[in-house]
C-alpha cells in the first residue's frame, strides 16, 4: 500500500514540474513574439507590398468593373504585406536552433 501512494506522488510531482516547465516555455514564447512584433520587419513589409501590388494590378486589369478594380488595388498589397509578416513573425517565434 505504501508503495503505490508514493508512486501516486512522484507521479503527481512529476507531472506538476512538467506543467510549471510548459507555462514557462509559453511565457518566454509570448515574451518573444511581443518583442518580435514591436519590430517593423521593413524588407519583409516592403517585399510583401510589392508581391501584393503585382498581384492586385494583375487582378484589376482583367476585371471590367472599374470601382472593384480600384479597391483592390488599393487594399491587396496592404492585405498581402500584414500577413506575410504575421507569418513571418510566427515562423522565427516557432524555429529553435536545433532546426538549423
Amino acid at each position: 500500500m505504501q508503495r503505490t501512494i508514493t508512486t501516486r506522488y512522484k507521479h503527481q510531482f512529476r507531472t506538476a514540474l512538467l506543467q510549471r516547465a510548459h507555462q514557462q516555455q509559453d511565457l518566454q514564447l509570448h515574451h518573444l513574439k511581443q518583442q518580435l512584433e514591436q519590430r517593423s520587419h521593413l524588407f519583409i513589409v516592403g517585399f510583401g507590398t510589392v508581391l501584393g501590388a503585382i498581384l492586385a494590378m494583375f487582378i484589376a486589369y482583367h476585371l471590367s468593373n472599374i470601382w472593384s478594380g480600384y479597391l483592390i488595388v488599393a487594399v491587396l498589397p496592404l492585405l498581402v504585406a500584414y500577413g506575410l509578416r504575421k507569418v513571418y513573425v510566427h515562423t522565427l517565434s516557432h524555429t529553435t536552433e536545433e532546426d538549423f
